[in-house]
């Protein structure tokens, strides 16, 4: 998604926790599923990552569920965030990046994004990954 993240239009994923019967919309008259709402695209409350720090650990989300969509969206809850936030706290993540700026980056993006997940496990919420 592109958007305004800091001072630059970039490339971004945004990471939320919501409660996991308000992530989909529903029609018709069996309430069927035809997307991720509306709402939780550029929220003003989403942790936004560029895709240039993003990229240093995407992998520990490909890794925690098997159905990371990185251009879409991917709901974790439950035993994936705790696989998740497990992925992040044991991996060396930021020694990807090549840079002091960027490993700073990196980590404070982990940093981050482990606090939005720790945050939906204990309120029991599910944890919502938009990718670009």
């Amino acid at each position: 998604m592109g958007r305004r993240c800091g001072r630059k239009m970039a490339l971004t994923f945004d990471i939320l926790a919501v409660a996991s019967d308000q992530i989909h919309e529903r029609r018709g008259r069996v309430q069927r599923i035809v997307g991720i709402r509306s709402e939780w695209f550029h929220h003003p409350k989403a942790l936004c990552i560029p895709e240039s720090v993003f990229i240093n650990f995407s992998d520990a989300f490909r890794t925690s569920c098997a159905r990371f969509d990185y251009y879409g969206y991917t709901e974790y809850s439950g035993d994936g965030i705790t696989k998740l936030c497990m992925e992040l706290k044991n991996r060396p993540w930021a020694e990807k990046a090549k840079g002091r700026r960027a490993r700073l980056e990196t980590r404070a993006a982990i940093r981050q994004a482990l606090a939005v997940a720790e945050r939906a496990l204990v309120r029991k919420l599910s944890l919502l990954v938009l990718g670009i």
